[in-house]
């Protein structure tokens, strides 16, 4: 929806990495019991380039749109099943269906040139950088403890109810068509 540049520009849109409270800030290998390492570092990815696309707390427009590029790609382009390791032969036999989950941070490059956003290279210094990167993950950690839902979509101030992602766009679109986005209609 947000490759819509009117609707983009009608939009704030939030994200929020909602690392695991525990987690914020370690050193991937450092993850608890509840998170890979691959998983540990994908938060970090994500919040680093929230930050660099200056959409932390939120943004408009074409970083936004960018941003939502990159988390398509980053977050919906996972394969179940395929590890960091899996061979050709192993990746060929793997249905496209994607799952959230399967952490792949080895995709931050392509993801980051394929969703045009120009500050690449500040993300990647951040990714890099704890001292840069663990004040951002704080304070979205701090963010996502009043998040009760996942995802959380509001609009004017009302939580969307969800339900399948084909029917979550088709109730997002009517939501703002109704709050007077008329690209949206």
């Amino acid at each position: 929806m947000l490759a819509t540049p009117a609707i983009a520009a009608a939009v704030n849109f939030t994200f929020n990495p909602v690392p695991d409270y525990a987690d914020y800030g370690k050193e991937p290998s450092a993850c608890t019991m509840f998170q890979t390492p691959a998983c540990c570092l994908s938060n970090i990815i994500e919040a680093c380039v929230l930050h660099a696309t200056g959409c932390e707390g939120g943004c408009s427009g074409p970083d936004a749109s960018q941003l939502a590029n990159f988390l398509g790609c980053f977050v919906k382009g996972e394969q179940p099943g395929v590890n960091e390791t899996s061979t050709s032969a192993t990746n060929a036999t793997v249905h496209a269906t994607v799952q959230e989950g399967v952490c792949k941070p080895k995709s931050m490059a392509k993801c980051l040139n394929s969703s045009r956003i120009a500050a690449a290279a500040a993300a990647n210094a951040c990714v890099k950088s704890k001292h840069i990167y663990e004040p951002i993950m704080a304070r979205l950690t701090a963010a996502s403890t009043k998040i009760q839902t996942f995802p959380h979509a509001l609009v004017n101030g009302k939580l969307l109810k969800q339900d399948t992602e084909k029917n979550d766009e088709k109730h997002m679109k009517q939501s703002l068509c109704k709050a007077g986005v008329k690209a949206a209609c």
